[in-house]
């Protein structure tokens, strides 16, 4: 009489006895093949909601039972609602972060992969108090903190990682002149119609 067992169970079950336990004639672990299902409904696992931190792990004919008493199954759609709600916020906030990008930088936004082998900006092997930097397309003198906002006519845009390569950590006073051109361009874009700023 040929049964369905888990691997393991059967294996812990021939390592004390030699006997079949439903038919108890003697058999070896080679008698027995896998099945196509191979699923056992004393397999210990977890819940469908363990990505939501459900902590329930039992056997797999409790399951079922579990599933209708699980606090995260049940808070599952308004889950996933509040992830796609949050996806789309993501890819709005991306689209805005380009808009200030393109308004900043004459209409063009940084571009987010280099589409040359070549770096734009040129970093001085030895910096001088200024931090100034060249580009390589245009070679116009730019100080690092402003390259963010130097639109090279050549390309209409500077690479992102190029930039971020190329640039040297900000120091303080590097700092305080960023800061002063961002409440320039804020004070700027108070005074021009149709722009809505916080």
């Amino acid at each position: 009489m040929w049964t369905h067992f888990c691997q393991q169970c059967i294996k812990k079950w021939l390592e004390n006895s030699s006997l079949c336990p439903t038919c108890r004639r003697h058999v070896k672990i080679r008698d027995y093949r896998p099945v196509q299902t191979q699923i056992c409904p004393k397999q210990i696992i977890k819940c469908t909601s363990s990505d939501l931190k459900c902590q329930w792990t039992s056997e797999r004919d409790e399951f079922n039972l579990h599933l209708q008493t699980c606090s995260f199954t049940q808070i599952r759609p308004i889950i996933d609602q509040l992830l796609n709600q949050l996806e789309t916020l993501q890819k709005s906030q991306i689209e805005q972060r380009n808009f200030i990008q393109a308004f900043i930088n004459n209409g063009y936004t940084l571009s987010r992969i280099c589409t040359e082998c070549c770096c734009y900006l040129k970093l001085p092997r030895i910096l001088d108090q200024s931090n100034v930097m060249t580009c390589s397309l245009c070679n116009e003198k730019i100080e690092s903190e402003q390259i963010a906002v130097h639109s090279c006519l050549t390309l209409n845009c500077i690479c992102k990682s190029c930039f971020a390569k190329q640039t040297p950590k900000i120091t303080p006073s590097s700092y305080k002149r960023k800061l002063s051109l961002s409440e320039e361009i804020n004070n700027n874009s108070d005074d021009s119609d149709g722009f809505i700023s916080d």
